[in-house]
């Protein structure tokens, strides 16, 4: 476990190797939420709302073009697999 100091003003400094594993960088922003009794950080991406509803098109048409007489269950299950996956590589 990692000991974390509070200075002026409330700030504290994440040590290098929790950065490095978290993939953190100058100028990401993070979510605090208190759970219990415990202060949980969560690295957040912040994108444009352009950009947002460009990707958003994009997989949508994606989606679209091989979904013509497939079942709505199976599409819905595609989408979400599909929204799931770029989470994931906007947090690498």
């Amino acid at each position: 476990m990692t000991l974390v100091k509070v200075i002026r003003n409330g700030q504290i400094t994440l040590p290098a190797d929790l950065r490095e594993k978290m993939a953190i960088k100058e100028g990401d922003y993070l979510e605090a939420e208190i759970i219990e009794d415990q202060i949980v950080l969560r690295p957040k991406v912040i994108i444009d709302k352009r950009q947002a509803v460009h990707a958003l098109h994009s997989i949508m048409d994606k989606i679209q073009s091989r979904t013509i007489g497939i079942d709505p269950e199976i599409i819905e299950q595609e989408v979400e697999e599909t929204i799931q996956e770029i989470r994931k590589q906007k947090h690498a």
